[in-house]
């Protein structure tokens, strides 16, 4: 018997040692390319990825990847990388001057939205993005503007001089409170490395006098044809696509002897490091703790084991953010917001961080509170029914996916990785496959022991950021803490939250009286139907491909029904407030266990005309949706501990934000645009006074109750019996009070006349904000709203030309352009920029100017077509979207109108002239109310 017993010991340990020995091969096996990209390298050293996507019908996108960055620059450099970025639309071989961009927008390709590029340390990518793939001489226009960023820059002085004040604005909008501190944290951080010196955009005194010669020398050294790819993404025949690649790109010269493209490490430290980074201007404080680590080398990403760790780390960083989420809803939790999690550092490297924000004077408790929650999961790892849910989540996210159809930059991202870092570039069916396969074996052991693994006493640095009006934690304060919670004895284990109310069901059928529709309605010009139901609840269903489901509503009043203004600070908060604290009998993670798996959100909303409530699952989830719909009517939750927990946040939270900067330009900022009408309070301690449960309690379920008053809208994959069952269970069983309520109309209307204030501001940074209102009484059409959208164009395209561009004045003029039908039918344009203070008041004049030239005389024609064309081409695609569709119906109930037809849209457009335009642009500038504001350094 004894020999029999060994015997099968010997086996099963053979056979682990199989398993292990399989698990192990199976990691280095190599993952699959995506067959459906076309991949090549031209002789000269360019890499190229062509893919069809017929998921965004007639669009495509064309992206030149440089593995080239602000990292390679010199001293005498800094900021160069990110200044050729900006010349390459500053002309070219075959489109001189601002050719490009000129040239590209004739066919509603818009600069900015559409036509941009970024610069990191490590690359500089450039992209065309939504471009019409109907025409074969514009995707063949596309492909010259990569060849010729590729190696053609004309890098003339004359624009490399007129650049110089764009990227100079740039940094001056750019040089917030976060950047100075991360500078200074970036210096400790990245001791001893070229990180450590380069923020890409440069510093001021190299952007101002560079030399020319010296950019055109920097450009031919490192972005050169053996360190970039050509990416193009779209709907579109890959393989004549590939032709015509090989054909213009082949002649481009290889750099001749070119040197190795470096790779920038950091030194290893052994005794961690500390910085302190302050900030006049910092509204809160964080702190951090962050240990580096090796990343993957990038010739290994491409193997199965790569894949499964990638996972792993997943499952580690989503448990660990519903563990901080748990404990940051305790009403004596120390700190704001937390988070342990193990990601990307910088390219070679991924680092393990700690870091934590806390509440006022609570520096202290809030780092020992993060410090413990990361010895537990040190200590004692995580438990199986986490790992469970965490696995239920993504698997549910995956079969999400798997429907969905993906977007050209999204594989133009993939791609990117792929050239750039060596990561996968799997078909989405094989990502399927392999993650559903992966998955499985990922046990609880594996995760757990990653916290032991990276809490590594090598390659640490302790960060602290925040006012340099508080006092802040030390290195040695910090240390002590962390050295206290590491021997401490009174660390638990997590004990996950399982209570008993979660093994019930959401919502008990019993309860549900059910009721049926007694009225339909077909609105063919929309593909939908109509439901009446007893409680006098109506629901507008449309069928589409979507698998995500749509639900939204309304109902007439908002806080416009409140007299009482003291009622209005609960009123603007109770929606999102009341949503917090849970639903029925279910706190905030009992009900988040009980999701556990599904994709479904529901929010509510109260505004100042209405009330909503709606949201979104994926078919499946359906039902679980209407669920919290009915019980966010019929069962909201009100939480006086959780409320207590949200004052005592917001009151925290005002006196740390009071004196900022920004926190008075926004209150001065809404009590001038709202000519300080007491309806629209400053946010302040009397204002959060305002605010108790009682008065929470009496707005929410004032305003979500009375089905009878209430427009559903529903969307997406279903089939209609399905829906009417649904809605028939579930909307049909709502209360009904069948009160008609109307919106009360308060006269708040801007102030007469123009209003200039200047506000002074302690702004670190010297600059002026510029903020310019027009506002015009004007009946609300679709042909006003689209003569609006057109007119707006037109002053975006000039004040780019004459501002940015030929003035250097500011780095972008930010236009919003809205219209409102109550409290009256108003349209306005604000105008936002920033400069250098002593330029406020000259280029103030050139916005006024271009608005008054518009109001004196007809826009060109050149200028017109740009503007139609990108508006037909945003037309064009939102129409595939649910989101279009779900707008279009609300709009048609709320407003009486269908913009979805021809009279209201391509008709409009095909008899509009720049006559048209100057028209409305007379009647918007020359009768408006005007409101200018400058928020100036002191």
């Amino acid at each position: 018997m004894k020999k029999i017993i060994a015997y099968i010991c010997i086996c099963l340990a053979s056979l682990t040692v199989a398993r292990a020995q399989s698990a192990a091969v199976g990691g280095q096996e190599t993952l699959p390319v995506d067959s459906a990209v076309l991949i090549g390298r031209l002789p000269n050293g360019i890499t190229y990825y062509i893919r069809h996507n017929g998921d965004q019908p007639c669009r495509a996108g064309f992206y030149l990847i440089r593995n080239a960055g602000s990292l390679l620059e010199t001293d005498e450099q800094n900021g160069l990388a990110h200044f050729l970025e900006h010349m390459a639309f500053q002309g070219t071989k075959h489109f001189p001057g601002k050719g490009i961009i000129s040239g590209l927008e004739k066919h509603g390709v818009a600069f900015g939205s559409n036509i941009n590029a970024y610069t990191s340390h490590n690359e500089t990518v450039y992209q065309l993005t939504d471009v019409p793939t109907q025409s074969e001489s514009l995707l063949d226009t596309c492909l010259l503007i990569l060849h010729d960023w590729s190696y053609y820059l004309s890098l003339e002085e004359k624009e490399i001089d007129a650049e110089r004040k764009v990227i100079v604005e740039e940094w001056r909008t750019r040089r917030t409170s976060t950047v100075r501190m991360q500078e200074k944290t970036n210096q400790v951080l990245y001791q001893g490395s070229r990180y450590a010196d380069r923020d890409v955009i440069g510093t001021l005194d190299v952007i101002q006098h560079f030399a020319p010669q010296a950019l055109r020398d920097f450009y031919h050294r490192w972005y050169r044809t053996d360190l970039e790819a050509i990416a193009i993404v779209g709907d579109f025949d890959a393989r004549r696509m590939e032709e015509k690649v090989k054909k213009l790109f082949t002649a481009i010269p290889a750099v001749k002897n070119p040197e190795p493209r470096p790779f920038f490490s950091i030194p290893d430290n052994d005794t961690p490091r500390y910085v302190l980074a302050t900030d006049n201007e910092a509204a809160r404080s964080s702190l951090g703790l962050s240990i580096r680590m090796n990343d993957t080398p990038a010739c290994e990403r491409n193997r199965v084991a790569y894949l499964r760790e990638s996972l792993i780390i997943s499952f580690f960083n989503s448990m660990m953010r519903t563990r901080i989420a748990e404990l940051a809803r305790r009403p004596d939790t120390p700190f704001r917001h937390a988070e342990i999690a193990y990601g990307d550092l910088v390219r070679g490297y991924c680092a393990y961080n700690v870091n934590v924000s806390p509440r006022p004077g609570q520096e202290a408790a809030a780092w020992e509170a993060a410090m413990t929650e990361n010895e537990r999961v040190k200590r004692y790892g995580f438990t199986p029914e986490e790992l469970e849910r965490a696995k239920k989540d993504m698997l549910t996210a995956l079969e999400n996916g798997r429907r969905k159809g993906k977007a050209n930059s999204r594989y133009a991202q993939e791609i990117q990785a792929h050239f750039l870092e060596g990561r996968p570039l799997l078909s989405p069916s094989d990502y399927y496959r392999w993650v559903k396969r992966l998955v499985a074996d990922i046990t609880v052991e594996e995760v757990s022991v990653r916290a032991k693994k990276w809490n590594s006493p090598k390659n640490r640095t302790l960060l602290v950021v925040g006012s340099a009006k508080e006092k802040h934690l030390s290195r040695e304060d910090m240390t002590a803490i962390m050295e206290r919670v590491e021997h401490s004895s009174q660390i638990r284990p997590y004990a996950v939250n399982t209570p008993s109310g979660v093994q019930r069901k959401l919502l008990d059928d019993a309860e549900l009286q059910g009721g049926q529709i007694v009225k339909v309605r077909s609105l063919e010009r929309f593909g939908a139907v109509e439901w009446t139901l007893q409680n006098g609840a109506r629901v507008v269903f449309r069928h589409s491909a979507s698998n995500k489901i749509l639900v939204s509503s309304y109902s007439n009043g908002g806080t416009s029904v409140y007299e009482d203004t003291d009622l209005l600070p609960a009123a603007e908060n109770a929606a999102t407030m009341v949503s917090s604290f849970g639903v029925g009998d279910f706190t905030p993670d009992e009900l988040r266990t009980l999701l556990t798996g599904k994709r479904v959100g529901c929010k509510v909303n109260i505004t100042p005309w209405d009330e909503a409530i709606g949201g979104s699952s994926v078919a499946e989830d359906f039902e679980t949706l209407m669920q919290l719909i009915y019980l966010r009517f019929e069962k909201p939750r009100f939480d006086e501990a959780l409320f207590a927990t949200l004052m005592q946040r917001n009151y925290a939270a005002l006196q740390q934000y009071a004196e900022q900067p920004q926190t008075v330009m926004k209150d001065s900022l809404q009590q001038i645009l709202h000519n300080y009408s007491s309806r629209f309070p400053a946010f302040n301690k009397a204002y959060l006074d305002k605010i108790t449960l009682e008065r929470l309690k009496y707005v929410y379920s004032d305003r979500i109750k009375d089905a009878s008053d209430f427009v559903f809208f529903i969307m997406g994959n279903l089939k209609e019996e399905n829906a009417r069952q649904m809605v028939e269970k579930y909307i049909g069983s709502l209360r009904s009070e069948h009160r008609k309520e109307k919106r009360t109309l308060h006269r708040e209307l801007p102030a007469k006349g123009k209003v200039v204030k200047n506000v002074r501001l302690n702004w670190e940074t010297p600059k002026a904000t510029v903020v310019t209102n027009f506002s015009t009484k004007l009946k609300n059409t679709p042909y006003h709203n689209i003569c609006q959208s057109l007119l707006r164009g037109i002053l975006q395209l000039r004040y780019t030309e004459n501002i940015r561009e030929k003035e250097g004045g500011t780095y972008g003029i930010n236009i919003n352009a809205t219209s409102s039908r109550l409290p009256e039918s108003r349209y306005s344009f604000t105008m936002i920029f920033d400069c250098a203070p002593e330029r406020e008041a000259h280029l103030k004049s050139l916005v006024h100017a271009e608005t008054e030239r518009l109001a004196e005389e007809a826009p060109g024609q050149d200028e017109f077509a740009k503007v139609v064309a990108n508006l037909r081409k945003n037309d064009e695609q939102s129409r595939n979207s649910d989101a279009y569709w779900m707008a279009a119906l609300a709009a048609y109930y709320t407003e009486g109108i269908d913009i979805t037809a021809p009279e209201n849209f391509d008709r409009i457009l095909e008899r509009l002239t720049p006559a048209d335009i100057h028209k409305f642009a007379k009647k918007m500038f020359k009768e408006s109310y005007v409101i200018d504001l400058t928020f100036q350094s002191k």
